[in-house]
């Protein structure tokens, strides 16, 4: 598989129980954390994670630089692509966590859609739905 990508949305692979991203986010807040001018802690809640440097369809006359990621798939293999409004709100352990029981595609979507949105801006983990911290 071929993943071409630009932008904040995001590209995971699900193998064996665990997530990969296979994606980097373009925005200025990662591009902060990777020179280390910002701790990745910080990187969700900055006002620089969503101000994207790479993308298509902005108005910037600069080229958009596509990132290319080839992976070997494996049978068993799930890919998952969602938009920032899914994975600033649910961690990729819980990801993991759902797409490791529930099997029906659709399903997995209407569980990490009901997560992200009952978040209400807090990051999601397994821990946290289980109300436990």
């Amino acid at each position: 598989m071929f993943v071409v990508h630009a932008g904040d949305s995001r590209c995971y692979l699900y193998r064996n129980g665990a997530v990969e991203q296979l994606t980097t986010d373009h925005t200025l807040a990662r591009q902060m954390v990777e020179k280390g001018g910002m701790r990745l802690e910080d990187e969700l809640t900055s006002r620089w994670s969503k101000v994207l440097w790479n993308v298509l369809g902005g108005t910037s006359k600069d080229e958009v630089v596509a990132e290319v990621r080839s992976v070997d798939l494996e049978e068993g293999d799930l890919i998952v692509l969602c938009s920032d409004g899914l994975h600033r709100y649910v961690e990729a352990k819980l990801l993991a966590d759902v797409l490791s029981v529930t099997e029906e595609p659709g399903a997995v979507c209407r569980t990490l859609i009901d997560f992200a949105k009952a978040s209400r801006g807090r990051t999601m983990s397994p821990r946290s739905l289980l109300g436990q911290t």
